[in-house]
């Protein structure tokens, strides 16, 4: 983008004398122009510079060049990049920002360099304590963090990393866990971009084991042990360094057989969190390993319990859903989830199993005669997910709609409430639907859960989706009317009275226009 930069041509178009900015000198602008942004009060997160100091800075750069009329040069060189390099965008109120926030990190990444490299107005020190030092813990700024690791020499890359590392953990047992330890995962990407990491093999062997460190973390306490706040974070650490592990270590000659071990045997008192972490990367990494294949398949096909005999779900869950995804196509896998999908043991297993049944064989004849069959007959703890389901990919069959409703599964609350939600949201507005909507709305069988509002109850639901979608049929102020005064429950009664006020009032109204425009046409 920078090569058809024309500016020469830009200033031949306006009569000004062409002259010779090189790719360097529109380089060293935008790094400037980066700088600058990174240094404001807003910093990354802002990308905005206002257009005063977005001329200064061009202008000041284009007199280190001996340019002659920098301001008139500067402002056609905004324009050039507003318009037609697209590099730059117009923000409003005369301010600019970058078009692609990448371009921001880059520049950013490329000016820290320049300075370091360079122009040595930077000593390696500043930038280890200034710039990673600063803002290792802001997220906004990895990018640009790890863009210049990958610029810098390997030696000098291999300290700052060890820096990080350091100035992440005290010491290194993870006492007490306060934070996701966000730095140590930053290192991991920083160790990816560096080109010959041979050469600082201590620090790689040493972040290694930080990640199969943290992944092993808190055995034999499991995260269900913990209070919900440190459980979600001991899930998030132990997925989060499985994946480290096998993507910066993919070629490592220990990693797989870690991988595999993980995945088969866990840690002791691992609620499955590790495990489950090990067969997504083993599946996303390692698919075409025909030994992954079978370890998943057999991982998937038992059922596995924990050292107190409670079941590990999440080892299962994770090994049916990368079958489905990866092994689509042998045969055992399709056999494998209609197994699951069939089998009422574990209604979680058999609610995950169907939806990617649903998702992955939907073509498959036997898959709508499943699902039906499982619905006719209540064959699922999740029947509101079977139903949904079926409302949702098979909505263009004719036969869909009168199926469902003639199910005694629809007699459930939680069941009938989540097929009108998939009416609203996918299907085109018939009768059959108004129907459906209307046999819901005047339906007195069902009640309010205890502790419900009025969400997620079915006559409130269908009754909402007709004053929204239907308010003209025919029906729906009779039934308005009838609910307003039959309702047994409070809330729907009040809900129906002030529909239909509202109604009554714009068919009044309606009224009145019509008789003006018919005596404005005589």
């Amino acid at each position: 983008m920078l090569h058809q930069w024309d500016v020469e041509r830009n200033l031949i178009e306006h009569r000004l004398d062409p002259l010779t900015i090189n790719y360097q000198d529109k380089q060293a602008m935008l790094r400037q122009v980066a700088y600058h942004m990174q240094s404001s009060e807003k910093g990354l997160a802002g990308n905005i510079i206002s257009a005063t100091d977005l001329e200064n800075i061009l202008m000041d750069y284009l007199r280190t060049i001996d340019i002659e009329q920098p301001r008139t040069i500067a402002r056609l060189m905004i324009e050039h990049l507003r318009t037609r390099n697209f590099i730059l965008r117009d923000l409003g109120a005369d301010s600019y920002g970058f078009v692609h926030r990448t371009f921001l990190e880059y520049f950013c990444a490329t000016e820290f360099i320049y300075r370091f490299e360079k122009q040595q107005s930077l000593t390696f020190e500043q930038l280890q304590e200034y710039v990673f030092g600063s803002h290792w813990h802001d997220e906004r700024w990895h990018e640009v963090l790890q863009l210049i690791i990958s610029m810098l020499g390997t030696n000098n890359a291999g300290k700052i990393i060890n820096y990080i590392i350091d100035r992440n953990i005290n010491c290194e047992d993870f006492c007490p866990w306060t934070d996701d330890f966000i730095g140590l995962f930053l290192a991991t990407k920083c160790l990816s971009g560096v080109r010959n990491r041979r050469s600082i093999d201590e620090v790689e062997n040493r972040l290694l084991k930080l990640m199969k460190d943290l992944a092993e973390h808190f055995a034999p306490n499991s995260p269900m042990d913990c209070q919900t706040e440190l459980a979600n974070l001991i899930v998030k650490v132990r997925g989060q360094a499985v994946k480290a592990v096998a993507t910066t270590w993919r070629c490592h000659h220990e990693t797989l057989a870690w991988l595999k071990s993980l995945a088969q045997f866990g840690f002791s008192g691992d609620d499955g969190t590790a495990q489950a972490a090990a067969i997504h990367e083993l599946a996303r990494e390692w698919n075409s390993d025909p030994e992954t294949y079978k370890l998943i398949q057999l991982l998937a096909s038992e059922t596995w319990v924990d050292e107190f005999g409670d079941v590990v779900g999440k080892v299962q869950v994770a090994a049916i859903q990368e079958l489905a995804r990866n092994w689509k196509n042998d045969s055992e896998t399709l056999k494998i989830i209609q197994k699951f999908a069939s089998s009422k043991e574990y209604g979680y297993l058999q609610a995950m199993a169907l939806k990617e049944l649903v998702k992955g064989w939907k073509d498959d004849p036997n898959t709508l005669s499943l699902l039906k069959n499982l619905i006719q007959l209540n064959e699922i703890n999740y029947m509101w997910l079977a139903v949904q389901e079926m409302a949702r990919e098979w909505k263009d069959n004719s036969e869909t709609l009168s199926f469902l409703r003639s199910c005694t599964a629809l007699t459930l609350s939680p069941t009938k409430d989540a097929l009108m939600q998939e009416l609203l949201r996918s299907w085109q507005k018939s009768n059959d639907v108004y129907n459906f909507l209307y046999e819901c709305a005047s339906d007195n069988s069902f009640t309010r859960p205890l502790g419900f509002g009025s969400k997620r109850f079915p006559r409130f639901t269908a009754l909402k989706a007709i004053v929204e979608e239907y308010s003209t049929h025919s029906k729906t102020l009779e039934l308005l009317r009838d609910r307003a005064t039959n309702d047994p429950d409070e809330q729907v009664r009040e809900f129906a009275k002030q529909q239909l006020s509202e109604l009554e009032a714009l068919k009044v109204d309606s009224s009145k226009q019509q008789r003006v425009d018919e005596r404005s046409s005589l």
